[in-house]
């Protein structure tokens, strides 16, 4: 292992750029990401032959080279070319989709002696390309007498996001910047994955066939444990030619061991050309108006994940795998009866010691496999008085790849007085983004630095190559 004076020497010999050089090269990057898109969606284009036949001009041609090419003995329709997707090809779809759209219904807790469950209709519309969506969000409060079924509309056209309470009547907008479209898009499509249970489900089988309007459909079965050992079950109807559902249903498992019907959802639609009313932002005339789009806040970071202990608070605010392994995490904590944390963020070193913080983000430990990350310090941004602090996670043995994971569980400390911790937290991080290339790392992880500083602007030392290469030296330092 090498000495702490080495590993000091090596961090300060990496490459710091100027604060105009990566805004220079975010603009440069950002165009070749938008060049790389529209080649990677051309690469992920239906096969040619199912092009071919579904377009009724070509479609008599196609017949003629069958034939020639029966003739000429050539295996054309061989079924290996055929497409044949799976249930684990179907997150990878959703994910790589323009425009989403799915509509069934959620069931919500028996309670009483109620014998049927409350249920809602839920409808999702999503434009991951312009950032735009229209979600129906439904919640609930349970008492012993009855279930409470709140609804609210989410409707982004791009620009605005109107927020409808239904139950009061209120509307409210907020201001989306570039990086918020982005990153909303984002967080809409991995809730939508969470809601029909393609998140995380493992113990997949394909259990027959059904036909649905006319098209043939495998049948699978999923099976996953969730909180407290109870169990959710899914079963999915997945076109094996197209890979889109035709029907999906999931269950939860109750107190009482009886399984529940969680949702069922009868209309799942891909790349799809959506009506332009459907992103609409106009309050309804008898709603009342919390702001207007002029008055409107810009929209702030919401946190991932988040926990706290009496007058201690932790926000985890957004994560990035890196294409090495290690995990650059944003995260603060407050303790109410502190007024200022200007000395905490004093005199830390890039790749150093973590700040004292009330609860501390020491470690992370993967969910699903035994890989150790030990933490260390970035940088922090700072806006409206709140500090961010920006640390690396690199793993302490071999690193597992991260679709074979779950995620991350963050292992922390306490730095405050004792009589204050009376529970501790279990914090997970699950909606991390990965960061594969140099232009990933220009959109997302420099994006969220400037979304997070009162400046807008990036520091210094945060670059592609310097995080790379400080992610390497303390990896080497620990072996």
């Amino acid at each position: 292992m090498k000495s702490l004076k080495n590993i000091k020497q090596s961090i300060q010999k990496l490459t710091v750029n100027s604060s105009d050089e990566i805004h220079s090269r975010v603009l440069d990057k950002l165009l070749r990401v938008l060049d790389n898109t529209n080649k990677q969606l051309a690469a992920k284009q239906p096969n040619i032959w199912r092009t071919i036949m579904i377009n009724k001009i070509t479609r008599f041609a196609a017949a003629a080279v069958i034939i020639v090419a029966v003739l000429l003995s050539i295996t054309f329709l061989d079924k290996t070319v055929t497409p044949a997707y799976g249930i684990t090809d179907a997150k990878e779809l959703f994910q790589t989709s323009n425009t989403i759209h799915m509509k069934g219904r959620m069931y919500f807790p028996l309670t009483g002696l109620k014998k049927e469950q409350s249920s809602v209709e839920v409808e999702y519309w999503l434009d991951t390309e312009n950032g735009r969506w229209n979600l129906t969000y439904p919640g609930y409060s349970v008492s012993p007498e009855a279930v409470e079924i709140y609804v609210s509309d989410h409707i982004s056209d791009g620009i605005h996001e109107m927020r409808l309470n239904h139950k009061d009547k209120t509307v409210i907008y907020k201001n989306l910047s570039s990086f918020q479209r982005r990153l909303f898009a984002r967080k809409n499509i991995y809730t939508f994955l969470e809601l029909i249970c393609l998140n995380d489900l493992f113990d997949y089988i394909k259990v027959g066939q059904e036909v649905i309007n006319g098209a043939d459909f495998d049948i699978w079965k999923g099976l996953r444990e969730g909180n407290l050992g109870t169990q959710i079950k899914l079963k999915a109807w997945l076109s094996p030619t197209t890979g889109n559902f035709g029907r999906i249903e999931t269950w939860v498992q109750q107190a009482d061991g009886t399984m529940a019907k969680l949702m069922e959802i009868d209309l799942v639609e891909r790349n799809i050309d959506i009506p332009e009313e459907i992103f609409l932002t106009d309050a309804p005339a008898d709603y009342v108006l919390k702001n207007t789009k002029d008055t409107a806040p810009w929209a702030e970071m919401e946190t991932t994940t988040s926990g706290s202990v009496n007058d201690l608070m932790l926000n985890i605010h957004i994560a990035f795998t890196l294409a090495d392994g290690s995990v650059v995490v944003c995260w603060e904590s407050t303790d109410k009866e502190q007024d200022s944390q200007d000395d905490l963020f004093s005199g830390l070193e890039f790749g150093g010691a973590l700040p004292k913080l009330p609860i501390e983000i020491d470690s992370l430990k993967s969910i699903g496999g035994d890989t150790e990350y030990f933490g260390y310090h970035l940088a922090y941004t700072k806006k409206d008085d709140r500090y961010f602090e920006w640390s690396i996670y690199v793993p302490q043995n071999e690193t597992q790849i991260r679709k074979d994971i779950m995620g991350y569980q963050a292992i922390h400390r306490y730095n405050s007085n004792e009589e204050k911790i009376a529970s501790s937290i279990a914090l997970e991080i699950s909606q991390d983004i990965q960061i594969n290339t140099e232009a990933d790392f220009s959109t997302w992880v420099l994006g969220a630095f400037e979304e997070l500083n009162d400046d807008r602007q990036v520091p210094d030392n945060i670059n592609y190559k310097s995080v790379q290469d400080l992610s390497n030296i303390l990896r080497e330092s620990t072996r």
